[in-house]
């Protein structure tokens, strides 16, 4: 499977998080609890891509 670039990932959690605000109270914290967990690997990409920059 091909890898999704950063920018494309970024733009899939933000939708997420607007979608968010859509969701029932309940949901609400299990939705917030996976983006939250979702971002870590987007974070370390974007600072491997940093450093390979650099």
């Amino acid at each position: 499977m091909k890898n999704m670039k950063t920018r494309t990932m970024l733009l899939l959690l933000a939708a997420a998080a607007v979608a968010n605000t859509l969701t029932p109270t309940g949901a609400d914290l299990a939705v917030t609890t996976c983006l939250c967990l979702l971002i870590l690997p987007v974070a370390r990409r974007m600072d491997k891509e940093s450093e390979q920059r650099q």
